[in-house]
């Protein structure tokens, strides 16, 4: 039994590391950069996560939840804008709003961004 397992285990090993020998390692830039503006606001939001629906071969629509930057009368701070997108190609068209808790009302604007693959 023990040598079963030990002929087990090398084979597992020796099956893995041919794998890994095969695999080439490869880097890219993937994800999504965008700037919207709206009533006295300004924001650099990057692709956070979304929920879409794909409409055709080179369309879809969906909500998404954006990290920005957010600039507002002239104040900048991080704020998560939550909002719908319109995806086409590699341009994405935003409607982000954020949401300013001491007003207790939320701000809309409207952008493009661009989506790296």
């Amino acid at each position: 039994m023990r040598m079963l397992t030990t002929l087990f285990l090398f084979t597992c090993i020796a099956a893995q590391a041919q794998d890994s020998t095969a695999k080439k390692l490869r880097f890219s830039l993937e994800g999504m950069i965008g700037v919207s503006f709206g009533n006295s606001l300004t924001a650099i939001n990057v692709g956070g996560p979304h929920l879409k629906l794909k409409v055709g071969e080179q369309w879809s629509v969906g909500i998404c939840a954006l990290p920005s930057l957010f600039i507002h009368e002239g104040k900048p701070e991080p704020k998560l804008g939550l909002g719908f997108r319109v995806d086409y190609r590699r341009f994405v068209f935003l409607v982000p709003g954020y949401y300013l808790s001491n007003q207790s009302r939320w701000l809309w604007s409207y952008g493009i961004g661009y989506k790296f693959h």
